[in-house]
């Protein structure tokens, strides 16, 4: 690593520094996405924590056009994938709604975020 490169490393780290004692951390970002079998549909990259704007968004722009009838969607129990409008969109393709329960670590393994279409 060459001088320069471990100026710039050190600057990085400070400004991270900066950013998090000043109450502004890096942003966050979530990421949503609907999972088959067989591949991946639908991502989505959000920067910042999901709300039920951002996910009614999420719905209605990249997973309606990814679901068929009789399609299941599995959603944790998060208060942002309760809200009525996302489950009429979903019901309005001829899909289904499956919510896990509270606490499901056997039903959610990590790799499997919601939404999932089976």
């Amino acid at each position: 690593m060459t001088a320069a490169e471990r100026r710039e490393a050190a600057r990085l780290r400070s400004e991270r520094y900066r950013r998090a004692r000043d109450g502004n951390p890096t942003e966050a970002r979530d990421k949503s996405r609907a999972l088959r079998h067989d591949r991946i549909e639908a991502p989505w990259v959000l920067n910042g924590p999901i709300n039920a704007e951002a996910f009614k968004t999420y719905v209605r722009v990249e997973l309606i056009k990814t679901l068929k009838p009789n399609d299941i969607v599995v959603l944790d129990n998060l208060n942002s994938h309760k809200g009525k409008a996302v489950r009429a969109m979903v019901r309005s393709i001829g899909a289904r709604l499956f919510f896990l329960p509270s606490y499901s670590p056997d039903l959610k393994p990590p790799l499997a975020t919601p939404p999932i279409c089976a």
